[in-house]
């Protein structure tokens, strides 16, 4: 993202040029991938998180954010836990859930091989996160044409929700805001059209490595 490029600048890299390119994605596989059938998807409206269970994910934000938020839609949490830090967190999460009473609202799916189906049929997609490098996941939603809500945390998530997207940013850690921006894209989602995802296509990527290389 531009801002990891800033992010070296500012550590002190003196480079003779210096450009960013956005990571390729690959329109296609991903709508295709996204047809797979999947009889663990639940049947009822959902909004779904995908991230390791990393402290810097704040899923603490997201899970509180959505409690306040009071939708009928069960919430998702897909991820892993790589270090044992990760674990740590997860009993925390965990703890938090059932000290807000959600237990029930609540699926953990654990590691998903392909995760497309269910962003697909998602109703939203949020992102708590404290820091990202350029948040994937959020591309991989717009894609599928699922409506996004975001941390407005370095760097990425301001480069991906542009336009009126832009509106669904909520401050870093703010759990009123991510709350607020919960409701609102339910209730009046942006419809997602190529216009915001074009930058990040694969064949888009290609032609700026190409030029790079020239």
């Amino acid at each position: 993202s531009k801002g990891v490029m800033q992010d070296i600048l500012d550590f002190g890299v003196k480079p003779k040029s210096i450009v960013s390119i956005y990571n390729p994605f690959n329109f296609e596989e991903i709508r295709e991938k996204s047809l797979e059938f999947n009889s663990e998807i639940p049947h009822e409206n959902y909004i779904i998180n995908v991230a390791r269970f990393a402290k810097h994910k704040r899923h603490d934000i997201l899970i509180r954010a959505y409690a306040k938020s009071n939708i009928d839609h069960k919430l998702v949490l897909m991820g892993t836990t790589d270090k044992p830090a990760d674990e740590e967190n997860l009993v925390k999460i965990k703890n938090l859930i059932n000290k807000l009473g959600i237990e029930n609202q609540v699926i953990f799916t654990g590691f998903v091989s392909n995760p497309y189906p269910w962003l697909k049929k998602a109703d939203l997609f949020v992102l708590s996160s404290d820091i990202e490098g350029l948040a994937n996941v959020l591309v991989e939603s717009l894609i599928l044409n699922t409506m996004v809500v975001s941390t407005n945390c370095p760097f990425g998530p301001s480069e991906v929700l542009t336009g009126k997207l832009s509106d669904f940013l909520s401050p870093v850690t703010d759990v009123n805001a991510l709350s607020r921006n919960i409701s609102r894209a339910l209730n009046d989602p942006v419809q997602i059209t190529e216009k915001h995802i074009s930058k990040f296509n694969a064949k888009t990527i290609a032609k700026q490595y190409l030029s790079l290389a020239k």
